[in-house]
């Protein structure tokens, strides 16, 4: 299915996210995990720790001047192999980078 086949059958998307994190969506937009990490500037041991494997809570991140945002945990992510497009991998496909399937 292509971009445009997409839109003409499914003209209205959804996304849930967490209540804490609504003020950072308005400010903001929805980020990719990678792009919060950049906004709220963590440290390297940080970003490891969230882009480098499938996290199973979530974390609420925090920095002066920013409203709170929230990295969904992935405990309900399943068959990642048949997510992540082949010219990626799974470290570009949790940091929000890949396309999709």
């Amino acid at each position: 299915m292509n971009v445009e086949e997409l839109v003409e059958r499914h003209p209205q998307v959804f996304h849930t996210t967490s209540a804490t994190a609504w003020p950072s969506v308005q400010r903001h937009g929805l980020l990719s995990t990678q792009r919060l990490i950049e906004l709220f500037g963590l440290d390297a041991a940080e970003r490891g720790r969230l882009l480098g494997a499938p996290h199973t809570h979530s974390a609420v991140l925090r920095a002066p001047g920013l409203p709170p945002a929230v990295i969904r945990d992935q405990k309900p992510m399943k068959f990642p192999a048949e997510k992540i497009d082949p010219s990626s991998s799974p470290a570009e496909y949790l940091a929000g980078s890949t396309p999709v399937r």
